[in-house]
């Protein structure tokens, strides 16, 4: 076939050099409307123009390519108009595909505010310094009494009279507390409390106390001390209240007491009487009982401390109870047992007592053989029935060793003992079973079914 004489257009990528220079060699028509719009974008006039023919003709040529390359370009396509969606997460038909990573480039993270860029893991704040022990509960009472600060020692112990001595001079407690904070403060006041009944400060009894004196502003009496020959200052009056300020003012501090020379029985019998005074607890009321009785003498036989101390039937329970709990004779306890509930303490002195009350039998001929039988026999029955319960999945000690169970339990008991065949050690595991099927306030039922 003969060829076209018309060119052929060639794309832009395709020209050369050559194309280039035959392009300069094509005259440029002129349109007068482009040269007045020229001549007022360039301030130039038409006469000036025709003057600058080098200027010219590189305008028309430079003009002439563009219009070349616009006819030899392919036509772009067309972009589709944006589709409008709501708000949110866009759907799986509408994510576009993300673009390759070039290795010479860097990885790009696109965010949206559906998908922000990731963030570090925000740093954890450094666990505040625990407190020691003592600093903390100074901090307990202060916020309590509403003080921001101590008074001076001065105004709490304004006392004239009596003798000036350092706290840890003084005897305040039996041994080392429980008590991490009474603890600490025992050791800056080491030396130990021998004449005083439970002289294990008590922690609640401090905090109240330490109340009572910021309440009031200052001491309201002086502390007592009985100085023993051949021995320590021994503190029969206001032990807590030197515990307060030893805890605020530290076991140096020097405060005014009332010393009297004392023999150990002396000074027995001061720290009965300065406890009357006070509320006391079970464990402690038994021993003063006990210790008031002997007027002091804790060293007396145990035949002396039963002719002195039994002679009520109320007398009875603190007399086995100092001599069973604190003293361990003639029987120890297997469980635990104190003032309070707290760890591994299944029940407290008070609800033994209630035992006590209903199954050691007494009278006013009785002898202290006879007497020391039954309190023997009824420790090993309560050991044994508690050895019974205590892993049993039922048993609760607030429930089946409360106070009235611990009550109808001792009444139970003797009865028991009165039967002809009735031997309550034979029978503790009936009873265990029989007491962990029922309530506390329907433990008095098993009276009624042996």
């Amino acid at each position: 076939m003969p060829k076209d004489n018309k060119e052929t257009k060639k794309p832009a990528s395709s020209l050369t050099d050559s194309d280039f220079e035959s392009f300069s060699e094509i005259p440029a028509e002129k349109d007068p409307k482009e040269s007045e719009n020229d001549a007022v974008v360039t301030g130039i006039t038409e006469d000036e123009f025709e003057k600058e023919p080098e200027l010219s003709t590189a305008k028309t040529t430079e003009k002439s390519l563009e219009e070349k390359i616009e006819n030899s370009a392919p036509e772009p396509a067309s972009t589709p108009e944006p589709v409008k969606r709501k708000r949110g997460r866009p759907r799986k038909s509408e994510q576009t595909t993300k673009p390759p990573v070039l290795v010479d480039q860097p990885r790009v993270v696109l965010t949206t505010p559906h998908h922000p860029a990731p963030t570090k893991a925000p740093m954890k704040k450094a666990a505040k310094a625990a407190l020691d022990p003592l600093e903390k509960l100074r901090q307990q009472i202060l916020k309590k009494a509403k003080l921001d600060k101590v008074p001076p020692i001065e105004t709490l112990v304004p006392f004239k009279n009596g003798t000036l001595v350092k706290i840890s001079d003084l005897a305040l407690f039996e041994g080392k507390p429980r008590n991490p904070a009474l603890a600490a403060l025992q050791m800056e006041c080491p030396l130990t409390n021998v004449v005083n009944p439970c002289a294990e400060l008590d922690i609640r009894q401090l905090k109240k106390v330490a109340q009572d004196i910021f309440s009031a502003g200052r001491l309201l009496h002086a502390c007592e001390v009985a100085k023993i020959k051949e021995g320590d200052l021994q503190v029969i009056g206001g032990r807590h209240r030197l515990a307060v300020l030893a805890l605020f003012y530290g076991g140096k501090a020097e405060v005014r007491v009332i010393i009297e020379e004392m023999t150990p029985q002396e000074a027995r019998e001061a720290t009965i009487s300065a406890n009357q005074a006070r509320k006391t607890k079970g464990r402690e009321k038994a021993e003063h009982t006990v210790l008031k009785a002997v007027q002091g003498n804790d060293k007396a036989r145990v035949e002396v401390m039963y002719a002195s101390t039994v002679t009520t039937k109320a007398k009875v329970r603190s007399f086995v109870t100092y001599q069973v709990v604190i003293r361990g004779y003639p029987a120890e306890l297997t469980f635990k047992v104190a003032d309070d509930r707290g760890d591994g303490v299944l029940t407290t002195v008070k609800n033994l007592e209630g035992f006590w009350k209903g199954a050691v039998n007494w009278n006013k001929e009785m002898t202290f053989a006879e007497f020391k039988a039954n309190v023997e026999n009824a420790v090993a029955f309560i050991n044994a029935l508690v050895d019974e319960m205590k892993d049993a999945p039922k048993f609760d000690a607030k429930q089946h060793l409360g106070n009235r169970a611990m009550e109808s339990l001792g009444g139970y008991y003797a009865e028991l003992l009165e039967t002809p065949k009735g031997n309550p050690l034979k029978m503790v595991k009936e009873i265990a079973v029989a007491f962990l099927g029922r309530s506390e306030e329907h433990t008095s039922e098993l009276q009624s079914q042996r």
